[in-house]
């Protein structure tokens, strides 16, 4: 198994922040190029976040930042309750880049993109006893956090508290366990 996906990158896909946020106009600035970090005080989060706005209706690769306050962000990323993500966030699309200038733009290939892009799905091989051998089942994705479970379903032993569950994964399984469930 992998832990994630890959997409393969170019200079043609940037998001250039710079052109429309100078970097005097915030505090910190955390950058992946799949996805950046904003932190600013109020008054210039709401302003920042307008010229964000502009760059997205004005740009051609704009069209494909998408940009959320902390509260915002969706739920399936998992990630609005942290204090450590940052107060704006921005995430490309795929294959698109957020960088503030090119010089930021370097990675040939890159992971951190949205999980429910197909190139960012890990890849899952299960073989012996316990798996069935239908490959289509074999293709239906799922979280990576629902392997533990899984192995430990196979292993014989109680896991630790997690947030995978072993319904997700039991149409692997050549016997459904009669619970599919660890609380």
């Amino acid at each position: 198994t992998s832990d994630h996906g890959m997409e393969d990158l170019d200079k043609n896909h940037l998001i250039l922040i710079e052109d429309f946020v100078p970097r005097t106009e915030y505090d910190r600035w955390y950058g992946e190029v799949t996805h950046a970090g904003i932190w600013a005080n109020e008054t210039q989060l709401s302003k920042i976040k307008n010229q964000l706005l502009k760059l997205k209706k004005t740009t051609p690769n704009g069209k494909h930042l998408n940009i959320w306050y902390r509260e915002e962000i969706p739920k399936r990323f998992h990630l609005k309750n942290s204090q450590h993500v940052p107060p704006l966030l921005l995430v490309a699309d795929e294959p698109y880049q957020v960088v503030r200038t090119t010089r930021e733009a370097r990675l040939k290939g890159e992971h951190g993109y949205d999980n429910r892009n197909m190139n960012m799905h890990p890849i899952f091989m299960g073989r012996g006893p316990v798996f069935k051998k239908d490959s289509k089942k074999l293709e239906e994705p799922f979280d990576s956090v629902d392997i533990y479970p899984l192995m430990c379903h196979i292993l014989g032993v109680n896991p630790a508290p997690n947030n995978g569950s072993l319904c997700e994964v039991s149409h692997l399984l050549k016997v459904e366990p009669n619970e599919c469930s660890f609380l």
